[in-house]
């Protein structure tokens, strides 16, 4: 199995390098998002949704990639994907990250796009 397509553990989480997308800094291990704005901080389950988004450089992830990537074998709801994506664009917004957008592509998934 491709090890991208197994669940983003807590742990692996904090293992991560920080992230560079243009002026903003993503740190998977504080779980916090820095920008010209300032910073913001987010629940694990948003960070591990934002890395995975990250780790696809710019391709669509499918809402089951996202649901196996992050909640792994939980039962889990579409609210709690959009309420997790929707966390991860407050935060971004916060820390003034306005050349990171997240993309939904309907009836399929999310990407993340960097300007």
């Amino acid at each position: 199995m491709d090890a991208r397509a197994e669940m983003l553990t807590l742990g692996e989480l904090a293992r991560r390098a920080d992230i560079a997308l243009g002026p903003v800094r993503i740190s998977p291990s504080t779980r916090v998002i820095q920008g010209p704005a300032g910073e913001a901080s987010l629940e694990p389950r948003a960070m591990q949704v934002l890395v995975v988004l990250a780790d696809a450089a710019g391709a669509v992830v499918t809402r089951d990639d996202l649901f196996r990537r992050c909640w792994g074998a939980a039962v889990v709801g579409d609210d709690s994907l959009n309420r997790a994506v929707a966390d991860v664009r407050r935060a971004v917004r916060a820390a003034g990250g306005d050349t990171l957008e997240i993309e939904t592509v309907p009836r399929t998934g999310y990407r993340l796009l960097a300007a």
